[in-house]
């Protein structure tokens, strides 16, 4: 398989570990803002990450299905905010799909009842999908209809028609001038009478570059939000401004320049997606993305769901997450001794923990640099290590001192980079090196084989059994009937069995599965076919299985608007659900066991696995490699049985620092070790 097959194998499954992890973790809306003002939280003080999105025509350009689509789209990128235009974008008299105009004779003092019942069902759909509607009820557009007079009085509908509604952020977009400011005050006022004080409310200027902290010190302005459009160079500037301002309140980059947008001065590719986000968030600030085929409404909006900058930003959100504590980020640019850049369009920045705990720095290019070690807390080694943000699978590089400098480079062939130093006591959290594993083993591995293939049983068992090296079989049951015997002998040596299920369905674009395509599947007939493998397992070898191999890697069911993760099913069935064919390794205090990553050993040599098994003790991860059949000479899905005698006597040396065992027992001493206080 090609890197760059394997790259979107492992994005696929980066994008549904959102769908897969956030129904534990939901945050509980309204939003609010922190105790110190510098981010937004839950009713229940849990830090919520503003990554944002912008579809300005969801209310009006889209009928309900497609907006379903949107929202459930941008859901499972991890977008927990949408900037929604009320009236959509232009003067606020267009009808919407349904041909209905938002006021009756364009006067906001007489809405159009037909059109706020569509809005109505959108914002149920958000509120359903707990996305945060940050809602535009106001556009300096719309200044011939909404004018000073009715501000208030509109303004107040609005908010008392969706006060209950805890999934709304209020905004505006005036001119940054004078002129407007008594009309959104008035706007202000008309909110709070409305909902009570219940949502947040910020304005974006329009047009840009400007910042809604020109009337910073309103009471009512809770965060200030800002528009730079294709000035890329302002995004640093305008937000150190905004973040050193009295009274602190958070900052919204909320509109840059959109993936694949033409009226820009270069091309918007994800690279400068990339940057835009990581400029704003290094900076102090929270972020909102974009794409042209979005706003515009183009043909290829639903495309622009799955663009590469939107994908990517995930990543971005997956690795601000897997910072201890990310949301007390203090920008700071004297961590570099030298190499620093925040001037121009090409930047390098450095934030860190306000206690030293993680240093983060993003280099925009190619770049050498040199840390002051001394930022991070004294006491301890910081452990580093590269993420490719296009990528985001952490390489680390090693430990370092916490005192005096290093310096470093970033890898060949990279556009931009991050560089993550953390503290031994933090790092331990975030897993890798510091994780615990048992008797001193620096990693774990776990040898799995997958479909009950005879040859399983006909080549491999025997060594296995004879260097005592234990491994997860996920059988088919039709297949394991056919060296039944052979089966019940490994289940007596100690191996695990796990649930491949029934029938092996996978998409129907492979001719083989055309019968029993997922496309055709729904999570009641994946369930069925769970439960009836496992029944199938128990009647033959008398064990029921507690882990489960993904059929192909693939992890959903139905097909367009109705596709739908079958990851959750796993979660609560089993301990453990095996992916295939991934790229990288498992942390094990932080990835989801749910979905772990599995590396592929067929046709390969020792030396090639002993590579892997080198990553492995270098990173403290957790590698997971499949096989299919086993046979003497070189196949298609074929471990050699000379590399798996290799593997076996290796695994058995006692100089070995890894430690080899089953999917469901690592499983479970990582489960029990995230548990211990």
């Amino acid at each position: 398989m090609n890197t760059t097959v394997k790259r979107i194998i492992l994005l696929v499954l980066l994008l549904s570990a959102f769908a897969a992890s956030t129904a534990a973790e939901e945050p509980v809306f309204p939003v609010k803002v922190s105790q110190n003002n510098r981010y937004f939280v839950d009713q229940n003080g849990k830090p919520v990450f503003w990554m944002g999105t912008t579809q300005w025509q969801l209310f009006r350009e889209y009928t309900l299905d497609d907006a379903k689509t949107i929202i459930e789209g941008v859901k499972s990128k991890g977008f927990v905010f949408i900037q929604v235009m009320l009236m959509g974008v232009g003067d606020g008299t267009v009808p919407n799909v349904h041909g209905q105009k938002p006021w009756i004779n364009d006067n906001p003092l007489t809405p159009n009842e037909a059109y706020f019942k569509n809005v109505d069902s959108v914002m149920q759909i958000a509120r359903d999908n707990n996305v945060i509607i940050s809602m535009t009820l106001y556009h300096q557009r719309y200044r011939k209809c909404i004018t000073l007079d009715k501000a208030r009085q509109w303004a107040k509908w609005v908010a008392r028609r969706y006060k209950d509604f805890p999934n709304i952020v209020w905004s505006m977009t005036p001119e940054a001038t004078q002129e407007f400011v008594p009309i959104i005050r008035e706007l202000a006022a008309g909110l709070r009478e409305g909902d009570g004080g219940r949502h947040l409310i910020t304005f974006k200027p329009d047009p840009s570059p400007y910042s809604s902290s020109f009337i910073h010190s309103e009471e009512w302005l809770d965060f200030d939000s800002m528009q730079t459009w294709t000035w890329v160079e302002l995004i640093y500037p305008m937000v150190t401004n905004d973040y050193n301002l009295k009274p602190v309140k958070p900052v919204l980059m909320a509109e840059g320049a959109y993936e694949e947008g033409p009226e820009y001065e270069f091309d918007v590719t994800p690279l400068w997606v990339r940057r835009q986000a990581y400029y704003s968030y290094l900076a102090g600030a929270h972020h909102t993305y974009g794409h042209n085929d979005s706003w515009r409404v183009l043909p290829t909006w639903k495309k622009a769901l799955d663009a590469p900058g939107a994908c990517q930003l995930s990543i971005l959100k997956k690795i601000f997450l897997g910072l201890k504590e990310w949301w007390y980020l203090i920008p700071d640019q004297s961590i570099f001794a030298n190499g620093g850049k925040t001037d121009g369009t090409v930047l390098n920045l450095a934030a860190r923990h306000k206690d030293g705990k993680w240093i983060m720095v993003y280099l925009a290019d190619k770049a050498s640099f040199s840390i002051n070690m001394n930022k991070l807390a004294s006491g301890s080694k910081a452990n580093a290590s590269w993420i490719n943000p296009k990528i985001g699978e952490p390489v680390p590089i090693g430990s370092f001192s916490t005192t005096g400098v290093a310096s470093f480079s970033t890898p060949n062939g990279w556009e931009d980079a991050i560089l993550i130093l953390e503290t031994s006591a933090a790092a331990a959290k975030a897993g890798g090196k510091n994780f615990t594993w048992p008797e001193g083993k620096k990693a774990a591995v776990s040898l799995t084989f997958d479909d009950a293939r005879p040859s399983e049983i006909d080549n491999g068992l025997d060594i296995l059994d004879r260097y005592g090296v234990k491994v997860s079989f996920y059988v088919i049951p039709s297949n394991m009937e056919k060296r039944l015997e052979g089966w019940k002998k490994a289940v007596a040596g100690g191996h695990e069995i796990g649930n491949h299920t029934l029938t092996h369905p996978c998409s129907g674009n492979y001719p083989w599965s055309r019968e029993k395509a997922l496309e055709n599947y729904t999570l009641e007939k994946m369930e069925q076919e769970m439960d009836q493998a496992n029944a199938a397992v128990e009647r033959l070898l008398g064990v029921t299985p507690t882990t489960f191999g993904y059929p192909c890697a693939q992890t959903f069911v139905s097909r367009g608007v109705d596709v739908k993760s079958y990851v959750p099913l796993v979660a609560r069935k089993f301990a453990v659900g095996r992916s295939y064919a991934d790229q990288c390794l498992n942390d094990p205090a932080f990835c989801d066991l749910a979905q772990v990553y599995c590396l592929l050993f067929d046709c390969l040599d020792f030396e090639q696995v002993k590579q892997l098994f080198d990553r492995a003790a270098e990173s403290g991860y957790w590698l997971i490699l499949c096989g299919h059949n086993v046979g003497p000479t070189p196949a298609n899905q074929t471990v050699l049985m000379s590399t798996l005698q290799a593997i076996c006597k290796y695994a058995n040396d006692p100089a070995s620092e890894l430690w080899f065992d089953r999917v469901d027992v690592i499983g479970k001493y990582i489960a029990k070790q995230r548990q211990a206080p």
